[in-house]
């Protein structure tokens, strides 16, 4: 364990560190946030740090929106001396006493007294069976098959092709996309485009799961994942144009063909940010459980 930060000593995180991260969220179901890949990603600011407390991964991140940092842990070893260290270590800096991102492994052991722990279901995880996604069987998947017959019955000439994003055609891909997504929308995601690029940083050596789908050679869908253990794969960046109707629940398809075809059984989606419009997109594709995360507050602020 040396070189490896004890609290209240927190470590930058850096590429270095993607072993020992994963060596210790390898114990617990694949919370989207403790994702190496994510949070390596999201970090565009450089501000992300991490420390040890009793055997507990702590992470100092930046909201995914309001750019704030707060705290949160993974880990359920001596949870409440865990709880009680972190909320006067927060007050210590002038926040709020509350942390937020706590996964529901973390709180199995949390004597209520003095906290308040509430669920916090924007950032739940959503999780889907891929081979419910790959079949779209029943009356559950109705509009979804729908949608997908839709897009073959109008596009005839339809590609899936694997996507090599270390090799800058197949970036350009995920580029255009991209700003096309931004001009049917109107605007732009300049924190997601950094987070991207981090992530296909040339030199960056994640293993991803791509693909890309074209309609007459060009593309019009995309998607970026990568394959952890147990069996489950994650989503990190999924675009499509949305010009091209049903393009999603053929893309979602055709992901989950890609994937199992690698041994994965469940996809995690992320999370819906609280975003009404993502949380209706997502729930669309029937998730069969979801990855619970809380706030744990301080019931005295004194």
């Amino acid at each position: 364990m040396a070189m490896i930060p004890e609290f209240p000593t927190f470590k930058k995180l850096e590429i270095t560190d993607k072993k020992v991260i994963e060596d210790f969220t390898k114990q617990y179901p694949p919370y989207s946030d403790y994702n190496f890949t994510s949070l390596w990603s999201w970090d565009t600011k450089g501000e992300a740090c991490f420390s040890f407390l009793n055997k507990n991964l702590v992470i100092k991140f930046n909201d995914y929106i309001t750019g704030e940092p707060f705290y949160s842990f993974l880990g359920g070893h001596d949870v409440n001396s865990t709880i009680e260290s972190l909320i006067a270590f927060v007050i210590s800096e002038g926040r709020l006493p509350s942390l937020m991102l706590i996964p529901e492994d973390s709180i199995k052991g949390v004597k209520i007294n003095p906290f308040t722990v509430s669920e916090d279901p924007g950032n739940f995880d959503y999780i889907y069976d891929l081979e419910k996604l790959r079949e779209y069987k029943g009356s559950s998947y109705e509009q979804q098959r729908n949608m997908k017959n839709r897009f073959t019955r109008k596009y005839k000439n339809i590609e899936v092709v694997a996507l090599d994003l270390t090799k800058v055609s197949d970036r350009e891909i995920v580029q255009e996309l991209n700003q096309q997504w931004e001009k049917n929308k109107g605007y732009r995601l300049d924190n997601e485009e950094d987070a991207m690029a981090r992530l296909l940083f040339p030199t960056n050596s994640f293993q991803l799961i791509s693909i890309g789908v074209l309609v007459d050679k060009s593309p019009v869908a995309f998607s970026i994942n990568e394959v952890l253990t147990s069996r489950y794969a994650i989503s990190h960046f999924v675009k499509a144009n949305i010009n091209f109707s049903g393009v999603y629940s053929y893309l979602m398809q055709a992901t989950a063909d890609a994937l199992i075809s690698r041994g994965c059984a469940l996809l995690n989606y992320e999370q819906d940010l609280g975003v009404s419009g993502l949380r209706y997109s997502k729930t669309a594709f029937r998730p069969v459980c979801f990855l619970r995360k809380y706030v744990i507050s301080s019931i005295s602020t004194d």
